[in-house]
């Protein structure tokens, strides 16, 4: 599946490449999602937004008029949010949160030990997305 991720760092696309072990055809954008940078989304299917982006209804409209169906967040998005991307653009949200939040540690490398860690699972999670999403294409265009 053809899919952009926007925003994102050398540690995590690291780790976004080991979770997607060349699965989907993933491009990587460093830039920040917004006007000028909607267009990589040309074609995708999908896209990751790595960042706490505000994702407007020209960004929302783009989309649309580039074939985007799901956008995954690494970040919490609020429901009005979800719903108006949904029935007005049909287009699926699916937030993947990071499941760790660093504890205070005397050790700081315990605690970038935890949050790598974390930030496996969210990659991890993220392909999962990605593989479901691809097996219901898969499912719906044999019937």
């Amino acid at each position: 599946m053809k899919v952009v991720a926007y925003c994102i760092d050398t540690n995590e696309k690291m780790l976004l490449a080991k979770a997607n072990g060349k699965k989907h055809d993933i491009t990587v954008i460093s830039n920040a999602l917004n006007l000028d940078t909607v267009g990589y989304a040309d074609k995708k299917i999908a896209v990751i937004v790595c960042s706490k982006e505000n994702i407007d209804t020209e960004l929302f409209s783009a989309f649309t008029s580039l074939g985007v169906q799901l956008l995954i967040t690494k970040f919490g998005v609020d429901v009005s949010t979800m719903e108006n991307a949904r029935y007005n653009y049909d287009i699926r949200i699916q937030p993947v949160t990071e499941n760790w939040l660093p504890q205070k540690s005397s050790e700081a490398r315990e605690a970038k030990e935890k949050q790598r860690n974390g930030l496996e699972n969210v990659y991890e999670e993220i392909i999962s997305v990605l593989d479901n999403w691809q097996q219901k294409a898969v499912r719906s265009d044999s019937k």
